[in-house]
């Protein structure tokens, strides 16, 4: 049931450029001359943070598991030789892993992964295989209208016959291309899915790879 004044048909329309909402909620209970008096009013105002790097990393600092897994983090710091404020920097870096399950914390943020729960085979781009001689593979992203500013992620998707030669989805003659809608998967989240535009039994037969990587400031 939508709140008193709400009308519940509509939608969130964004966060209007800005990296926070604020909503004020306001509490009351009149009184019941025969049972009760009437209760005082209780304003509260609940913020919300525009998904990004920044609520990204602030929230981690809030997660009840932070302290354990930046002590494990830490201690495999310290194997490598990089201790104290040296590990301590790296925790929160964009290209470091810190829960340890082989993705960094910007692919954790860019495929909405957990950062401090070993989660990779749920949070990791999918390779999907069918009979149709096509590679595709299938991801979460954000939504454009969350993927502004500063911290934008961008993620580029490529095609390869060698590892070493990679042609991206910017190429319109070669590169691979979405198909299908994007699925809504909820807190400002897609889901989609990408084809290679050639075959595998094209030029020669070669094995043919797809990828998606990820850039942010």
């Amino acid at each position: 049931m939508a709140p008193k004044g709400v009308d519940s048909s509509e939608k969130f329309s964004g966060f209007d450029g800005g990296k926070e909402l604020a909503i004020k909620i306001n509490a009351s209970q009149a009184g019941d001359s025969s049972n009760w008096n009437a209760a005082l009013s209780v304003d509260h105002e609940i913020k919300i943070k525009k998904p990004g790097k920044s609520a990204f990393y602030e929230a981690r600092k809030l997660d009840e598991r932070f302290d354990t897994k930046k002590a494990a983090f830490d201690t495999r710091m310290a194997r490598m030789g990089k201790s104290g404020d040296k590990a301590a920097y790296l925790f929160n870096r964009d290209d470091q892993d810190s829960d340890g399950d082989g993705l960094t914390n910007l692919e954790e943020l860019a495929f909405g992964g957990d950062s401090l729960m070993g989660d990779k085979r749920t949070a990791k781009p999918q390779a999907i295989r069918k009979n149709d001689g096509y590679e595709c593979i299938t991801f979460k992203r954000y939504q454009d209208a969350y993927n502004t500013g500063d911290d934008r992620i961008e993620y580029i998707i490529e095609t390869s016959r060698d590892l070493r030669t990679w042609t991206t989805d910017s190429d319109s003659t070669n590169g691979p291309l979405q198909v299908g809608n994007a699925v809504d998967m909820g807190g400002g989240m897609e889901k989609v899915v990408y084809r290679s535009r050639q075959k595998r039994t094209e030029n020669g037969g070669k094995q043919l790879y797809i990828r998606v990587r990820v850039k942010s400031k």
